[in-house]
């Protein structure tokens, strides 16, 4: 279970290429569940277990994205998401183009 707590901040810019909106968002995160993560499973009739400890319980989170809306029917945007912990970090992007038809 994970608690957060943070906020965003968007504009619109208007460009001779259509609406450009950047945004960022920022959280503060923190693991309430402070156990071992445990795996149980069976391999041709064995059974086994294996646990592994959590990341470290608190940690921030951060989003930036920009879009680009050229008018009602394409939009582009890049993404990039970032899970930030003591001895952990995790790094995700995204190159999207829409076109509604």
């Amino acid at each position: 279970m994970n608690t957060s707590l943070g906020g965003k901040v968007a504009t619109l810019i208007p460009t001779v290429w259509g609406d450009l909106t950047p945004e960022i968002k920022l959280a503060r995160i923190q693991d309430l569940m402070q156990s071992p993560i445990v795996t149980e499973a069976s391999l041709a009739g064995v059974g086994f277990t294996s646990s592994t400890l959590r990341t470290a319980p608190d940690g921030a989170q951060i989003e930036l994205s920009t879009t680009l809306q050229r008018n009602d029917y394409l939009s582009m945007s890049i993404e990039y998401d970032g899970d930030l912990r003591q001895g952990y970090s995790s790094h995700s992007g995204q190159i999207k183009a829409k076109w509604d038809f």
